[in-house]
């Protein structure tokens, strides 16, 4: 499904500005997964000049698929009198039984480093070993429709376009 997703993320692109597929394995192959920006947080001062260290992914999972992932800790998982503290997207009225899960890379400090980390939390249990993460990299392919002078996040065709709309609402309006 790469050239769907990839589809999908370029017109990500287009729109908010920048598109990501989230590059993973499962089942010993390579997946895709798309990303929309705005489950990526960033430092915005850290990644002024648009490179940031650290990089988190925080998105709604499903309570089962995220405790098949994640077997050690499927009890705490699935128990609701545990997890009560979870964070639920269930609890606010949805059918669905959704936990809000955040995962985070930082990237090592030199090539010799090992400061990299790698971690899957909800709320405050980490639902995984932190790891260590030895890439220089973030997991995520990514487009860029428009880059900014500074800062991390590109500029979508509606952005781009938004002065020349206003012009023509007003003369629409005059």
């Amino acid at each position: 499904k790469a050239y769907t997703i990839g589809i999908a993320a370029f017109r990500d692109a287009a729109v908010w500005g920048d598109g990501m597929v989230k590059v993973v394995e499962k089942n010993g192959r390579v997946a895709f997964e798309r990303v929309l920006p705005t489950e990526v947080f960033i430092d915005e001062v850290e990644a002024l000049l648009g490179s940031p260290r650290q990089m988190h992914h925080v998105r709604f999972v499903d309570r089962r698929k995220l405790a098949a992932a994640f077997p050690d800790f499927a009890d705490t998982i699935l128990n609701k009198d545990e997890a009560s503290k979870l964070t639920e997207l269930g609890a606010r009225g949805n059918v669905s039984d959704m936990v809000l899960v955040r995962e985070s890379w930082h990237l090592r400090s030199g090539p010799e480093a090992t400061d990299g980390k790698h971690v899957v939390t909800v709320d405050e249990y980490a639902i995984c070993k932190m790891e260590e993460w030895e890439h220089d990299f973030f997991p995520f392919a990514r487009w860029k429709w428009a880059t900014r002078p500074l800062g991390f996040w590109s500029q979508g065709i509606p952005e781009r376009l938004q002065g020349k709309q206003i012009e023509i609402n007003r003369l629409l309006w005059t």
